[in-house]
């Protein structure tokens, strides 16, 4: 073996990169899945293959677990025996001695690499989201955790802490997991009892790094019962400050203390249906708070929660079940004006959880219109925009005039979406957005990196070549389009090609009807990129032993004639 390999520092980068990035946030798809379950079987093979490799793959391998299975499987196989369920050998194991101090010295052995324990839900159960006991069945925990030679700390430095389980008998365990590492503490449970929240108000001596904590009611979270709202209020008033804060349903009492708080800089809220939100005191936050986040039933809601509140935050997320009624956009957007100042706001973001179901008519997407051009406006007066995220929502009255007003009036904007996730089918309707639209974003907005927007890109709604010379973006290396109608892919590709030579990729609908054009124009640009790159390294070098200055424009335009054409033909 090479010596360089015995080198800790390339060990570890060699491991991290087999591993992959650390997925603890949101759902995981069958490909994530599927590559997660890869690295771990090959970092348990490179862990068997030489002693030099044994530690610091398997401190890889256990640095971040789903559930407690794999802490049980660890275990000799002597100790417990297996179900009748191969495929969940787990669920009615039974263990067949009591644990010895040389088990868990073997656990601990373990336990101690572990650093990310479980997955943060958001605010539903899903098989994406298993229980933290994963298939354990509780029994088996309670013989576990009972068992007098348990360490106090199961996982000592453990550093994130997603507890995902509604039962009463796990619940009482949650203790020991309270390591003095810890630095993040999510709790998603179904019932919320006073029991659990003192169970929280020790967590400043316990856990004294702690500075981002949350608690999730998952499952149907939009609605609570009885005096519910006052125990998660009275949790968030005996909590010592930190940082980063998530919260369901809490009184103007709790808000009035985070108020006061000058360490919160990042709040997530989880708004229900059936409660008082009545403030009779006027809350000013501090601009140490920087980001705002709320999950609700309704936009409605929200409006009711920013009475007599007002943030000077420069980050607001919104994620709505279901869409507002247009017509009342603008009044939104009025009182979002109000509670926000306009001076500070630099991110705004829209989304709408349960978008419109495909439709491909006309009369359908006109009645499934879910934004006003008169909202922007009102919207143009948060004149520091940096990035504007309205992905669910889209016009047809948007056209491209208003491009170039949006381009005018918010001239910092970075990241702009529009329409691209509106759940309407797009592709037949008759749009005002052409690509001259785009190149007005791109001429007044030099800061431009990511664009997400629906447009026309027909043959015929295409720009001629002289409408946009000289205009070009090579900051934007992303392009949403959604469900963007097109019908010459070789046409439109190099026209953006033009426009955004950094770009190599476009991100479209599923929509099979524009999907695989929209493919074909992705394909088109990595080819022109290459043939670009291929071309300057033979300006710059030289060819047939002549000697090229300046920027080998002509040679670039020579090599993509003689090599991209054919490819395209």
């Amino acid at each position: 073996m090479h010596p360089c390999l015995n080198i800790a520092e390339i060990q570890e980068r060699i491991f991290a990169h087999v591993r992959g990035p650390v997925l603890y946030e949101g759902k995981l798809d069958y490909r994530q899945r599927q590559s997660i379950a890869t690295a771990r079987r090959t970092l348990a093979a490179l862990a068997r293959t030489c002693s030099s490799f044994t530690e610091p793959a398997v401190d890889v391998l256990w640095y971040d677990l789903d559930t407690f299975e794999p802490l049980l499987r660890s275990l000799p196989l002597d100790v417990w025996s297996r179900g009748q369920y191969p495929s969940y050998p787990l669920r009615e194991a039974r263990f067949s001695r009591d644990l010895r101090p040389s088990d868990w010295d073997y656990l601990q052995k373990h336990c101690s690499r572990v650093r990310i324990l479980g997955r943060l839900v958001d605010n539903t159960f899903e098989s994406d989201h298993p229980y933290i006991s994963g298939s354990v069945p509780v029994e088996l925990l309670e013989i576990l955790f009972d068992d007098p030679h348990t360490p106090t700390y199961v996982f000592p430095k453990l550093e994130k802490l997603f507890w995902n389980h509604g039962e009463e008998a796990v619940f009482r365990y949650f203790s020991r997991f309270l390591a003095p590492s810890l630095t993040c503490i999510r709790v998603a449970t179904k019932d919320w009892t006073a029991a659990r929240s003192s169970a929280l108000r020790s967590l400043q001596l316990r856990c004294p790094q702690m500075n981002d904590f949350g608690f999730f009611f998952p499952g149907y979270g939009y609605f609570f019962v009885g005096n519910q709202v006052e125990q998660f209020s009275d949790t968030i008033r005996t909590l010592h400050p930190v940082e980063r804060l998530a919260v369901c349903a809490i009184d103007y009492h709790a808000f009035r203390h985070l108020s006061t708080s000058t360490t919160l800089k990042s709040l997530f809220i989880q708004l229900p249906c059936a409660m008082d939100y009545y403030c009779p005191v006027e809350i000013s936050f501090p601009e140490t708070l920087e980001t705002v986040d709320v999950l609700t039933y309704h936009l409605t809601f929200v409006l009711k929660l920013l009475a007599n509140k007002r943030f000077a935050s420069r980050h607001l997320n919104i994620r709505s079940r279901y869409h507002y009624p247009v017509k009342n956009l603008a009044h939104f957007f009025e009182q979002l004006r109000d509670h926000f100042s306009p001076d500070h706001l630099t991110h705004l973001s829209l989304d709408i959880t349960e978008p419109s179901v495909f439709s491909s008519s006309v009369i359908d997407i006109q009645s499934q219109n879910t934004f006003d051009v008169g909202c922007l406006p009102t919207l143009f007066e948060f004149h520091s925009l940096e990035e504007l995220k309205l992905a669910s929502y889209w016009t047809l009255d948007l056209d491209d005039g208003w491009m170039a007003s949006i381009a005018s009036s918010l001239p910092n904007l970075q990241v702009l979406d529009l329409g691209t996730e509106t759940g309407c089918d797009l592709s037949q309707a008759v749009l005002n957005v052409t690509m001259r639209g785009v190149v007005s974003l791109i001429d007044c907005l030099p800061r431009l990196r990511a664009l997400g927007l629906v447009f026309d890109a027909t043959l015929e709604s295409l720009p001629a070549a002289p409408e946009y010379w000289g205009v070009w973006n090579r900051n934007l290396t992303i392009l949403r389009v959604g469900t963007s109608p097109i019908d010459e892919p070789a046409e439109v590709a190099s026209r953006l090609s033009s426009l955004f030579p950094s770009l190599k990729k476009v991100d479209v609908s599923s929509l099979d009807g524009v999907c695989h054009r929209w493919e074909r124009v992705s394909e088109l640009l990595q080819m022109y990129s290459q043939a670009m790159e291929e071309g300057l390294h033979a300006a710059i070098a030289g060819v047939d032993g002549i000697s090229y200055t300046g920027d080998g424009s002509d040679l670039v335009d020579a090599f993509v004639e003689r090599s991209l054409v054919p490819m395209l033909s």
